[in-house]
């Protein structure tokens, strides 16, 4: 640990144990993330699949919360995105060829069978990520 984090910690000591706390949920960032990075490419007129799965950093719970993902973006047409539980999932057959950029929004949400305390020691709880999907024609 670098002495700026220390010197963070200790002026955090200074103003109180719940400023302590939030500082070690950032520390060990305790966040919503995209565990995968990015996609396959596919090939126009070939089924395709792949995954990315979603979780809580640092946390080996990250299955007990509440997950609202959104897309923004562009998929290629005949590719379909659907979540199941900690996995998003992108399927179908690419009928265009083309580089198919999009955002995914991965939010945390109150009600999960985990403690409200649990989600507000979460250093943040939205996670954004930008995917591409590249289909060729060969």
């Amino acid at each position: 640990m670098s002495i700026h984090h220390w010197l963070l910690l200790a002026s955090l000591c200074l103003s109180g144990c719940e400023a302590l706390d939030e500082a070690f949920d950032c520390l060990d960032n305790d966040v919503p993330e995209f565990r995968d990075s990015t996609l396959l490419p596919g090939v126009l007129n070939q089924v395709y699949g792949d995954t990315i799965r979603i979780g809580i950093n640092n946390d080996a719970f990250d299955e007990w919360y509440n997950y609202r993902v959104e897309l923004t973006g562009e998929l290629p047409p005949g590719i379909l995105f659907r979540r199941e539980q900690l996995r998003l999932y992108f399927e179908g057959t690419p009928l265009a060829v083309g580089d198919f950029e999009f955002t995914l929004r991965l939010e945390v949400l109150p009600g999960s069978s985990r403690d409200q305390e649990d989600i507000d020691s979460l250093c943040r709880t939205v996670e954004f990520g930008n995917y591409v999907i590249r289909v060729s024609d060969n």
